[in-house]
């Protein structure tokens, strides 16, 4: 996959367990058990707002995709940028 290239505004994602110790914003504990974080691992040439290596909060609710796994999902599906 290290030569997967996501077309217009998508992006690849790898998915991570999200951590119950994140200061910036209060997660509900139901987002918090889903797969809704990952990282940028690519970005299509129209994607504006996400950088590869961003950490990101998805408005998608991915449960049966398990940590480690990648994912591609549009620019529209990405909540925040949540590093730090």
């Amino acid at each position: 996959m290290e030569n997967m290239r996501p077309l217009r505004a998508q992006v690849l994602i790898r998915m991570e367990e999200a951590d119950a110790g994140n200061d910036l914003i209060e997660i509900p504990g139901q987002a918090r058990k889903s797969g809704q974080f990952g990282r940028a691992e690519a970005v299509g040439r129209l994607v504006s707002e996400i950088s590869v290596g961003d950490r990101v909060l998805l408005d998608v609710s991915l449960n049966s995709v398990s940590p480690g796994s990648l994912v591609l999902v549009a620019e529209k599906e990405i909540l925040a940028v949540v590093n730090g």
